[in-house]
């Protein structure tokens, strides 16, 4: 359990499984009240975060009800285009990448930030990935879009740093989801985490959270603007 986070309001999207629901329970094990959003599955609120009047939408449903949104993580994600060239990556498979990726985070935070600008507080996390700082040369797509998420936290953080909100984003790198076991499972991968990882191992979803968490609480209080790497020292060797 995190202190600090009791009575606060939340909304987690991508938070029917995965890291966004080990997130959205490691909340409400620390007092907050939590809204998982998501494109199905076990979410409280259905939302397409590339669609910006499902988001809008979204953001409405947590202020109708609660009168407020004092933390909001943007997690959805997808993989997009794995394993392709550049060259080979059709546009509308750039473009589902692109959009849920990295106009979905911009869409979400837009509307997050008119909320939280009225309170003069709020938290508001990102999930970029470790391939936010490296190359990914089996998905472009994806890479452009996780370092598109570090460059939109990092401006917006600069932005409303006098308003009460911290902004700042987790960089994970393997974790045992959906998709990270996708591209383990790819054959080039076949001897993975080893020659990646020094750890040796993918994080547990609960690992990111507890990160979330810290992040959202006020503990972390004079840190915004930051990309926090949580990869297994993946990014040192």
């Amino acid at each position: 359990m995190i202190a600090g986070l009791e009575g606060r309001v939340a909304v987690v999207t991508g938070g029917a499984a995965g890291i966004g629901r080990a997130i959205a329970d490691k909340f409400l094990e620390s007092g907050a009240t939590v809204l998982t959003a998501d494109v199905a599955g076990a979410a409280d609120i259905l939302c397409d975060v590339a669609n910006e009047p499902q988001v809008e939408a979204m953001i409405s449903t947590v202020i109708g009800r609660y009168g407020r949104l004092d933390i909001a993580v943007n997690n959805a994600g997808i993989l997009g285009p794995f394993g392709k060239l550049l060259e080979q990556v059709e546009e509308a498979e750039w473009d589902k990448a692109i959009g849920v990726n990295l106009k979905g985070v911009f869409l979400c935070m837009k509307h997050e930030l008119a909320a939280m600008s009225g309170q003069r507080r709020g938290v508001i996390i990102n999930l970029s990935s470790v391939m936010g700082f490296l190359a990914a040369p089996k998905n472009p797509a994806y890479s452009a879009a996780k370092h598109g998420v570090l460059g939109l936290t990092k401006s917006a953080a600069v932005q409303y740093a006098g308003k009460g909100i911290r902004i700042n984003a987790i960089c994970p790198g393997f974790v045992e989801t959906d998709m990270g076991t996708t591209i383990g499972a790819d054959n080039s991968l076949s001897d993975f985490p080893k020659p990646f990882i020094p750890m040796g191992r993918k994080a547990n979803p609960v690992e990111i959270a507890e990160i979330a968490a810290w992040l959202a609480s006020d503990s972390s209080s004079y840190l915004t603007g930051e990309a926090i790497g949580a990869d297994g020292g993946w990014r040192i060797i």
